[in-house]
């Protein structure tokens, strides 16, 4: 990657002839579906004493995401720029059955993440319309959050009960790199439009996981769990001598979520 970036550069500034520099301002959106995805997810089925597993992979990266960015040409061809952008992640449900004893668990995982991404821009051509190429690293800040929802028929009576808990993992930064390809078209003097087909591959390793709500047949019953099981604080090993406390927060090793998407994004430029 990075001997492809030096060659466009060079190419690029021996190529086409430098003119004035400049700061421009964008504005754009989109929406990324999965990629590189990790995470396996495995779905339980049980049925008239039959049973099924099924395993599901799925990125937390896909969903809406938009951004500003402001940057800066050094010639018509080469600059750089800081994208400051938000992830709504879109929500991946799964489900565990068991019919024989009318149980289910419904579990759904989505994230929110702010992100920081400084890009080499490589532009080619003199017309309306030029071709662009954009290469640089990811930084993260968020959460994710996920709630699992379960119903089963109590065994001393014929109702349904109703646990509920919703957890967050959050603190620490998540890391990547992007690469957009796309063109730029010249509307007039002063404004662009933008299109851009990107790609990010970017892992994040949160810091702690957190119950942060817990009921049962709608009672709140946060208080009732201890702290090691409600707190728990991701670290590199863990050893007899940890959890020991259940008035002190767990630990447990490290869990690395994916967040690597791709899409199309579309905006407007404005070049003062």
């Amino acid at each position: 990657m990075k001997h492809l970036i030096l060659v466009l550069v060079l190419s690029s500034m021996f190529v086409l002839p430098v003119k004035a520099q400049g700061f421009y301002f964008s504005v754009d959106g989109g929406y990324g579906i999965k990629m590189f995805s990790a995470i396996s997810y495995t779905i339980h089925y049980y049925s008239n004493s039959r049973y099924k597993a099924e395993a599901v992979r799925f990125s937390l990266g896909q969903g809406l995401n938009g951004g500003i960015t402001a940057g800066y040409n050094f010639n018509p061809n080469i600059g750089m720029e800081l994208r400051l952008s938000y992830l709504l992640g879109s929500k991946k449900n799964f489900d565990f059955i068991d019919d024989n004893w009318d149980y289910k668990s419904t579990y759904i995982y989505y994230a929110r993440m702010f992100n920081i991404n400084p890009s080499v821009v490589v532009m080619f051509g003199e017309g309306r319309l030029k071709p662009v190429f954009k290469a640089g690293f990811v930084m993260g800040f968020g959460k994710i959050t996920s709630e699992e929802t379960t119903k089963y028929s109590n065994l001393y009576s014929t109702s349904t009960e109703t646990d509920y808990e919703k957890i967050q993992y959050s603190g620490g930064m998540a890391f990547g790199f992007n690469t957009s390809l796309g063109v730029l078209w010249k509307m007039n003097d002063n404004f662009y439009i933008t299109a851009n087909w990107y790609v990010t591959q970017m892992q994040y390793s949160p810091a702690k996981r957190e119950i942060i709500v817990y009921t049962e047949n709608g009672e709140d019953k946060l208080d009732e769990i201890d702290t090691i099981d409600r707190v728990i604080y991701f670290v590199d090993s863990v050893t007899d001598n940890d959890n020991q406390d259940d008035d002190k927060p767990g630990k447990s090793l490290k869990v690395t979520f994916p967040f690597g998407n791709t899409g199309l994004r579309f905006g407007v430029q404005y070049r003062f």
